[in-house]
């Protein structure tokens, strides 16, 4: 599998490896004081709806895991149409390394290869001053609307090459989510 590189010398970012699990889940652990989204990973990751090969990625320097994106299945539902979309989350960046540009370069490569892949869209639950930088804007200007009454300003949605066509909706994210 091909590895990719960002804008600084030394970091990788690449998809996740079987051997990268332990140093993900204790990077969520540091990056957000609980388990939580730890265990989010580990259930979407063991989910065959849920994961999709390729779409995890982290960001390792000299072989040390030091940020992680993740895009898993959800769906669009619109009457008794559901379309698959991707979800992003959970990012995170060990908070030694935050504010030095990993969680942004996870991010766009994501992005890339979710739309180099013919994905639709990426719904995103985050804070409304840094995701518009990678083309998020409130989900609620498409008409989709999240699955809980999140603030409209959080709940954010960016379409992809393939969005050719409106999608709105109410968003369902599988069980695993445990929402």
């Amino acid at each position: 599998m091909q590895q990719l590189r960002s804008t600084t010398d030394e970091l990788m970012i690449r998809p996740e490896k079987a051997k990268d699990l332990q140093g993900v889940r204790s990077l969520l652990i540091a990056a957000f004081n609980e388990r939580e989204d730890a265990d989010l990973v580990e259930r979407l990751r063991g989910s065959k709806d849920c994961y999709i090969d390729g779409l995890t990625l982290v960001a390792e320097v000299k072989g040390d895991v030091r940020g992680f994106a993740m895009l898993s299945r959800a769906s669009l539902q619109f009457g008794e149409t559901m379309t698959d979309i991707l979800a992003l989350g959970p990012v995170a960046v060990l908070p030694a390394y935050q504010r030095t540009g990993i969680g942004s370069d996870l991010i766009r490569q994501a992005i890339k290869l979710a739309d180099e892949r013919g994905e639709k869209l990426i719904v995103v639950l985050g804070h409304e001053a840094y995701y518009p930088r990678f083309g998020f804007v409130p989900a609620s200007g498409f008409g989709i609307k999240p699955p809980q009454p999140w603030p409209d300003a959080n709940y954010m949605a960016r379409p992809l090459s393939a969005h050719n066509e409106p999608m709105q909706g109410t968003v369902v994210y599988p069980s695993e989510w445990n929402l």
